[in-house]
């Protein structure tokens, strides 16, 4: 396993008063890979500079061809573009109820004055209105990193679970408070939840708001800035410096050396990643063990089958497996090419730590796995998975491969072997496989619409306090499987069969009016309507990051 060089991925600048992370581009790389898996944001950093008008002139492209690619999915959607060698800035692309806009930020490089010009110059490049902001945030010459990192991840930071920004109608937040810089541009004030970052008093003060917001875990803005403050002398006086982005620049460069670990262990569940991170962050924190993070990175890997080094020549038939044919692997073509028993002999010669590697190999383009390939023959598909632990099955079919579909995607039109995989994993694992986002981030569930046996068949092995929670899951556009549901009358009638009486009447009642388009007001609404006498607590999902087992939820009616 390679080793994390701290050289490479960032440096520590001994700026005064306190000392601070610059991410190289590769740190900021990483940083981002784990805001957008964690968080269900869209950052994108771009090695290019842009924040002068001869640099709008060369490099706008690149931002435009994002646009284009963003224009492609129908619904409400938000994406951050980072350009920027030695200074970064941040556009973000919105686009809200069928509008859209770009929102340009520099943290503490543009001066006043050239604002309207290069606003202006931005909409008539990109077509679109140009919302900015005037004055610096930043007090210091090298945070503009770690500022652009956690304000694009407020911006564009998704509940996974609703599809909804942690920042709502964001466009119609800017526009409450903006004046006209030039025919398309406009000069805006940020909302409390995006001065966390503000360095300057001066600027806070132009930009906050008159109400008492709550921003962060009960806080309002005045009570955060209080808890990121020190006091520290500077020339000679005691002064309060604003601390967050020093202190936010020490967690980027800890996740970068735990997103570095991730990358090598590329199968993990949601649970196994959540275990190492977990762990991972109190060795850092300790920092008792210089070398700790790498030894315990390898002790894990090896547990879960990833060796020190990816084959070693003790394992010649693992080599061969994992050796390429084509855009495949050796194995992907014995699974389809060979009969069960030559399947059989081969498989038995892969030490068994490995097995769950070799299943989860994907192809070079569609990014397939073996597993997903095996779904084609049934009788191998149920020898390789009951070769795997209970934990290693889970893995191994929620991985996602082409267009990001699951092996379980895959299996939504084959009722025995849906059946064979849900019970071979865990009950309290199950709602987590269902849930999982495929193409367009629909679930299982979504694709199970028309097909009421299957949809009877996935729900009944479910708990009976998740099974409503799975079916208001956001998928495409932000609609829930309901939402597909609703207009199928053998499928209605299928979801009705596995839901409680409280439910039940709860459905009913909402579905006589139009569902609404969120799924946090959807699972509000059913509570609502849950019969007086029925203590329940469902959908504990809705501030989660991803599926997780619900325990504990009882229901009882009088």
């Amino acid at each position: 396993m390679k080793k994390f060089i701290p050289g490479e991925y960032y440096h520590t600048l001994n700026e005064l008063p306190f000392p601070i992370i610059q991410p190289s581009y590769l740190g900021f790389q990483l940083v981002v890979q784990y805001l957008n898996q964690k968080y269900a944001t869209e950052i994108i950093r771009a090695e290019v500079d842009i924040y002068w008008l001869p640099h709008v002139e060369k490099n706008i492209h690149l931002l435009n061809e994002k646009i284009a690619e963003a224009r492609k999915t129908q619904s409400d959607y938000r994406f951050a573009w980072i350009p920027g060698k030695a200074h970064v800035v941040n556009f973000v692309y919105i686009r809200e109820k069928g509008e859209e806009a770009l929102f340009y930020s520099d943290s503490n490089r543009n001066p006043d004055a050239t604002i309207p010009d290069f606003a202006q110059k931005l909409s008539k490049i990109t077509g679109l209105p140009v919302y900015t902001t005037l004055g610096n945030r930043q007090a210091d010459l090298r945070s503009c990193f770690t500022d652009s990192l956690a304000f694009s991840r407020d911006i564009t930071r998704r509940n996974k679970m609703t599809g909804e920004y942690l920042i709502p109608n964001f466009l119609s937040v800017l526009k409450q408070r903006a004046k006209k810089l030039g025919e398309s541009s406009f000069e805006v004030k940020l909302p409390d939840a995006l001065l966390k970052t503000s360095q300057i008093s001066k600027f806070l003060d132009a930009h906050k708001e008159s109400s008492h917001h709550v921003i962060h875990k009960n806080e309002t803005l005045k009570l955060f800035r209080a808890r990121y403050s020190k006091e520290t002398v500077v020339n000679g006086q005691k002064k309060m410096i604003a601390t967050y982005l020093v202190e936010k620049g020490y967690k980027y460069r800890d996740i970068m050396q735990i997103q570095f670990y991730l990358n090598q262990m590329p199968y993990l569940s949601e649970m196994q990643k959540k275990a190492f991170v977990k762990e991972a962050k109190t060795l850092l924190k300790s920092q008792s063990q210089p070398n700790g993070l790498h030894e315990y990175a390898i002790q894990k890997a090896t547990e879960l089958g990833f060796p020190p080094e990816m084959v070693t020549p003790e394992n010649p038939f693992l080599s061969a497996a994992m050796s390429k044919c084509g855009d495949s692997t050796v194995f992907h073509e014995i699974v389809s090419g060979q009969a069960l028993s030559d399947l059989k002999a081969f498989y038995k010669l892969i030490p068994s730590q490995f097995h769950l590697r070799v299943l989860t190999n994907p192809e070079q383009n569609k990014k397939n796995t073996a597993l997903h390939w095996a779904t084609s023959y049934p009788e191998k598909f149920k020898y390789l998975l009951s070769s795997l632990s209970e934990e290693h099955r889970m893995n191994a079919v929620t991985v996602q491969g082409e267009n990001n579909n699951t092996v379980l995607h895959w299996l939504s039109s084959k009722s025995e072997l849906l059946e064979f995989v849900l019970r071979s994993i865990p009950e309290e694992h199950r709602l987590q496989a269902l849930a999982a986002p495929g193409q367009n981030g629909n679930t299982v569930l979504h694709w199970l619409e028309t097909a009421p046996t299957s949809l009877s068949l996935a729900l009944s092995l479910l708990p009976q306090s998740q099974r409503l929670e799975a079916l208001t899951v956001a998928g495409e556009q932000g609609a829930s499987a309901l939402h597909w549901i609703k207009s199928k009358p053998e499928s209605m009638k299928a979801v009705l069969s596995c839901l409680s009486k409280a439910e039940c009447q709860a459905l009913n009642k909402v579905l006589k009016k139009e569902l609404p388009s969120s799924c946090s007001e959807l699972r509000t609404l059913l509570q609502k309507n849950m019969p007086i006498r029925a203590t329940v607590s469902f959908f504990s999902l809705k501030n989660s990051d991803f599926p997780v087992p619900v325990k504990n939820v009882g229901l009882t009616l009088s």
